[in-house]
């Protein structure tokens, strides 16, 4: 019993691993990288972001035969295999749903329930590239963009989704609005 066990978990790690070892399309190693599309080992290496059961603190690359470890805090992001920029920030992984002039991040987590799970949505922003990720509430809005008192008197409206999406504009509501601040 004990050795069908040990079976089982080896392939649930196995299967774990390799789902998650998709090939990624590189890696910005700084926000100037980002900010100037320079991608690092975009030229066919594989990138394994060691993310299964147990989420390690680097990723590992496959370049032309080199085994390359790097550690995740000196990484800026990757572009998964979607072509999605996925910004790693104190320990997390933020999808960029939108870089306007506030960029938008998307978390996604999954919670279970008594059947299957719930995936969460969290949203977050940053003031650029280079800037701290944080929490998309009006608190940390205001705190953020102090300065600007035409946006934030948009803000005001009790109504307003922050993590609205306008369909028609192509563009999260808080991008329009800040858009609109600057006239």
């Amino acid at each position: 019993m004990k050795k069908l066990m040990q079976i089982a978990l080896g392939s649930m790690l196995l299967i774990s691993y390799s789902s998650f070892a998709k090939n990624q399309a590189g890696i910005y190693l700084s926000a100037t990288d980002y900010s100037n599309k320079k991608l690092a080992y975009a030229d066919g290496a594989k990138i394994h972001l060691n993310n299964s059961v147990w989420e390690m603190p680097y990723i590992t690359v496959n370049d032309k035969g080199k085994k390359v470890k790097l550690d995740k805090k000196n990484i800026y992001a990757y572009v998964n295999d979607q072509k999605e920029v996925v910004r790693i920030y104190n320990g997390g992984e933020y999808l960029l749903a939108e870089d306007g002039q506030i960029q938008i991040y998307i978390q996604t987590s999954h919670v279970a329930k008594s059947k299957g799970f719930n995936v969460i949505k969290s949203y977050y922003f940053s003031k650029s590239a280079e800037s701290e990720i944080l929490s998309l509430t009006k608190e940390n809005l205001k705190k953020a963009y102090s300065t600007n008192t035409a946006f934030l008197a948009l803000l005001g409206d009790p109504g307003l989704d922050l993590s609205g999406y306008n369909d028609t504009l192509h563009t999260y509501q808080l991008n329009y609005l800040f858009s609109q601040s600057k006239k």
